[in-house]
């Protein structure tokens, strides 16, 4: 191990380790709280407005009352494919980072009992609601700052890891090592990827309670898994930073040397576990014309995180420090508020369906709350709830559908508008959709459906002496779903 003991700290990096790392905090909250619109590839064609319309399995995550107006009863088994493509925008770099994934979107059966009268519907499925799929990366020579001017504050805890763990001390002030003399610019190398899906398990039921009013209930188990990691590598490429370190061996031998680079890699395994209720009416005051209503319940997100930085420095001389690794778990919870659903259909009227729904959530309401919390922990974590109410916005997300019958196909056009979940960042996501409704026969339908959405986006690369040193991101999002309902 090296022991440097000239002026180094922030030349050790660590610092790209993200917040959520080791300090979770409101961002880790607007994660596992948001959803898309659909799942299967009816609701998704229709822009997840199910609110007053059975579309489907995804029906059951906005009202479980309409699944009541479905006379048959069915399996149903859908996958998607989806893919985002991100452009950077730091200083010089703009790069583009493309990612996909196919997964199973949704995956169920709906039984209609035999009834003298009315309607008994009840089942279990599994429905895809979100995804994770983000990244960027950045490549370029940066004349303004580098990622190791963050991290001369004692209190942070990078600070301890990089003088604990790699032997730095401080001795002539806290600036990174290439800042000794007038900083003349780094270059840097970075990728940034988060992958992973949240899923609901429903259990559910619908009756008719009365002529032409249909309630429904379900209970929903959320999990899934969410998995970052970042890569970060600054690089003296032009041999500009040299003979500025003393560096002493623990066998006592000295000598100065430079930095040839810095590598740092940050990874994070999250699972993600819940539990909430679903109650719903839908009424079908004519034949053709569908009202419903359904509320879903706040519910308590218990995330545990593994997570691993590791940090390496090497030497013109071929000498090298690291790689120094921390890691742990870390559990906490999250509230995710309740939602209200408001929704009105036309169902098949000359040919015509029309679907349009209204979801209010409360993202204001939304909290962090650590467990076996110290003092410390809870003071962090009233801070941070206290700026989830002021900066998180309580939103209308608007839902619209449109089908026509043309025998046994059905196209479908779907819109959906989610307002910004932050005033601080991030952008409004309006998606696009279309798909077909095909009946192969009277038993099997093949249904499949398109969506697309772009929106601006940025994200805090690393703080330097000047402050945060953002990314600007340009990202488009598309989606293929595709699926069969096998009716019995």
């Amino acid at each position: 191990m090296v022991r440097l003991q000239y002026v180094v700290l922030s030349f050790i990096f660590l610092a790209c380790i993200p917040d959520s790392m080791q300090a979770q905090n409101r961002y880790d909250v607007l994660r596992y709280v948001s959803t898309l619109p659909g799942s299967d590839a009816v609701t998704s064609a229709y822009g997840g407005a199910s609110t007053a319309l059975g579309t489907g399995l995804g029906s059951v995550s906005d009202n479980p009352a309409v699944l009541g107006m479905i006379k048959q009863s069915s399996f149903n088994i859908g996958f998607n494919n989806r893919r985002i493509q991100e452009q950077a925008f730091f200083g010089s770099s703009d790069l583009y980072l493309s990612q996909g994934t196919t997964t199973l979107s949704d995956a169920g059966f709906i039984y209609n009992m035999p009834t003298v009268q009315g309607s008994l519907v009840f089942g279990a499925s599994y429905s895809k609601i979100t995804d994770f799929l983000r990244g960027y990366q950045i490549f370029g020579y940066n004349n303004q700052s580098t990622l190791t001017d963050g991290f001369s504050d004692p209190n942070s805890q990078y600070y301890d890891l990089a003088y604990r763990k790699a032997y730095f001390d401080v001795q002539e002030g806290d600036v990174s090592i290439f800042r000794l003399a007038p900083f003349a610019g780094i270059n840097q190398d970075v990728q940034q990827t988060e992958k992973g899906q949240l899923g609901e398990f429903n259990v559910y039921s619908s009756f008719e309670a009365a002529q032409n009013l249909f309630v429904g209930a379900s209970i929903s188990i959320p999990f899934g898994f969410y998995r970052y990691q970042r890569f970060f590598l600054e690089e003296d490429t032009k041999g500009l930073y040299f003979g500025e370190f003393f560096a002493e061996y623990p066998d006592g031998n000295k000598y100065f040397d430079d930095v040839r680079e810095i590598f740092t890699l940050d990874e994070i395994d999250a699972t993600i576990t819940g539990l909430y209720a679903r109650l719903g009416v839908a009424y079908k005051v004519k034949p053709w014309l569908n009202l419903g209503l359904s509320y879903r319940t706040p519910a308590k997100m218990n995330v545990r995180e593994d997570y691993l930085s590791s940090l390496e420095v090497n030497f013109d001389n071929g000498d090298f420090i690291g790689p120094e690794q921390l890691d742990g778990t870390v559990d906490y919870s999250v509230k995710n508020p309740g939602r209200l659903n408001i929704g009105a259909a036309v169902d098949n009227l000359n040919g015509f369906t029309l679907s349009g729904s209204m979801e209010f959530i409360p993202y204001s309401t939304s909290e962090l709350s650590f467990k076996n919390a110290n003092s410390s922990d809870i003071a962090y974590q009233r801070d941070q709830n206290r700026q989830i109410g002021s900066e998180f916005n309580d939103v209308i997300n608007l839902k619209l559908g449109l089908g026509y019958r043309l025998g046994a196909v059905e196209p479908m056009l779907g819109y959906s508008y989610y307002p910004a979940i932050s005033k601080e960042f991030g952008s409004d996501v309006a998606t696009y959709a279309g798909g077909f409704k095909i009946k192969m026969n009277s038993d099997i339908s093949f249904n499949i459906a398109a969506m697309y959405s772009d929106f601006s986006d940025s994200q805090t690369v690393y703080q330097s002496i000047n402050g945060s040193e953002n990314a600007a991101l340009e990202s488009k999002k598309f989606q293929v779903t595709a699926g069969l309902v096998f009716r019995f």
